[in-house]
């Protein structure tokens, strides 16, 4: 299976610095100037499906690359959402005292989210089932950093202390040649 992945365009809590979560997101208007240009670099792709976030940031950069491909197979998923912030999802990031959420950055959950760890998980769980139905297919996802970072560390086999140092511009795209199930660790 070929994967490719690609962030939503730049949205207005980006440009703000508000943690956005599971929180819909709106596209800023260069968020959608990025969508535009990604659509344009997708446009000569053959996809067999796309799959994209359900909350509206990927939405929104979607349908730029939809315009290009609009019999291309098209669902929606929650399994490739970004990380759930919990109760701190729509505050400055800023204004977040990190440390006193305590324990190891990758298993600390905060305010009722999901740790990076189940982050992890869920969407390389994903991607297994993905393989399992499309394994000759080109799958593009639409997605959020985290589940591209957390993809990223699974093929690159980097260790958990990389993880957030990978920087994940908006509309970036990024490949991986998939050539057997996914070994996910329980």
């Amino acid at each position: 299976m070929k994967l490719i992945l690609v962030r939503h365009g730049q949205t207005i809590e980006n440009l703000n610095g508000i943690i956005q979560g599971q929180t819909p997101g709106t596209l800023t208007e260069l968020g959608h100037q990025q969508a535009e240009k990604v659509a344009e670099k997708l446009k000569s792709r053959d996809f067999d499906i796309i799959y994209c976030s359900d909350l509206g940031r990927c939405l929104e950069t979607a349908k730029h690359i939809r315009v290009h491909h609009p019999d291309t197979p098209f669902e929606t998923t929650d399994q490739i959402r970004e990380i759930s912030f919990g109760d701190i999802q729509g505050k400055l990031a800023a204004d977040i005292d990190w440390a006193a959420i305590g324990g190891h950055f990758y298993t600390n959950r905060p305010g009722g989210g999901e740790t990076l760890q189940e982050l992890e998980k869920r969407v390389l769980k994903f991607i297994s089932k993905l393989y399992a139905k499309h394994p000759n297919d080109t799958v593009l996802l639409v997605t959020h950093g985290g589940p591209i970072r957390a993809t990223n560390r699974y093929f690159t086999k980097g260790p958990v202390e990389d993880l957030l140092d990978w920087p994940i511009q908006n509309t970036m795209v990024v490949e991986y040649d998939v050539n057997e199930p996914l070994k996910i660790e329980e």
